[in-house]
């Protein structure tokens, strides 16, 4: 009898048969009659679990931010391209998102944080803080904290996340925040966590340890928290700034976009802008620890 080639699929099993063709019709009819016998007692191939599951979530994610998915959400890829966030606890609330598959599952803490290197963001100040920043992600209610390792995105978190992906392309931002305005309206970042924390202290309370004695002087000690303190990793452009004026909770200048251009002007040169990203310089250093702190700022 000639051979017989014959294709089966049972399920998710796929099963061929092949040889001479009263055998494979044996076959066939065994399968029939007793199902997969003892097919259901091979032992699954077992890979190491560090090896093996730090892979998976690299492969995963790569193919999260170098693919357009399915369901209208924009790759990583293009979102970083585009620089939608605003603050490294939006880059991470991103990040657990699509992780998680897009808010269908939990999501661990090392598979966020993988995600730093398949955007190509990941730093040692980004690593180093990068708890501080889940915390604020977790305190605003954008993620829940399942265990001390697993999270899930939270009704919260998915109004942000549209709200971020929904945003304008970077060129067009840093068109409209290269000069700062005098009629500029500010943006006041709601997710910036600017409390005491177990490590590091609050702009409260690093304020009132400076006493500032003018607005010129109280901008300055806000860029040089923000750098030196907090260690803030994104830009510190205007809206980082208003919405630090506004945790102290004292009268803003009326003119803020004034009062930042004064700060970066010669005549006191606290600051250096760039592109709307604002830094300390060693004169304004000098100002925060010596010069205030001495009494000399009359």
């Amino acid at each position: 009898m000639s051979n017989l080639k014959l294709s089966l699929s049972i399920g998710e099993l796929s099963l061929q048969l092949e040889g001479d063709g009263e055998l494979v019709q044996t076959m066939l009819n065994e399968l029939r009659e007793n199902g997969l016998g003892e097919l259901s007692k091979i032992p699954k191939a077992h890979f190491p679990a560090s090896s093996y599951q730090s892979n998976l979530i690299t492969q995963n994610n790569k193919e999260l931010c170098n693919n357009t998915v399915d369901n209208n959400y924009p790759s990583l890829k293009e979102v970083a391209l585009k620089c939608l966030p605003k603050s490294e606890s939006e880059w991470i609330l991103l990040y657990a998102f699509y992780a998680s598959d897009f808010g269908t599952r939990s999501v661990s803490r090392t598979e966020i944080k993988e995600m730093y290197n398949v955007t190509n963001r990941m730093t040692t100040s980004r690593s180093n803080n990068f708890f501080n920043s889940l915390t604020s992600v977790v305190s605003n209610n954008y993620l829940s904290a399942l265990n001390d390792d697993e999270y899930a995105v939270r009704s919260e978190g998915q109004i942000k996340i549209n709200e971020i992906l929904s945003r304008e392309n970077s060129s067009e931002n840093k068109a409209k925040t290269k000069k700062v305005s005098k009629g500029k309206q500010f943006q006041l970042i709601k997710d910036l966590d600017l409390s005491t924390t177990t490590s590091r202290k609050g702009l409260k309370d690093f304020v009132n340890e400076v006493k500032p004695t003018s607005n010129i002087n109280t901008t300055a000690t806000i860029i040089y928290y923000l750098q030196q303190i907090y260690e803030y990793t994104g830009d510190i452009n205007g809206d980082i700034i208003f919405t630090c004026w506004r945790e102290l909770g004292t009268k803003i200048p009326n003119d803020l976009a004034g009062n930042l251009r004064d700060v970066c002007s010669s005549r006191y040169g606290y600051a250096n802008v760039e592109n709307g990203n604002y830094s300390i310089t060693i004169r304004g250093i000098n100002l925060i620890e010596h010069t205030i702190s001495e009494g000399q700022n009359k």
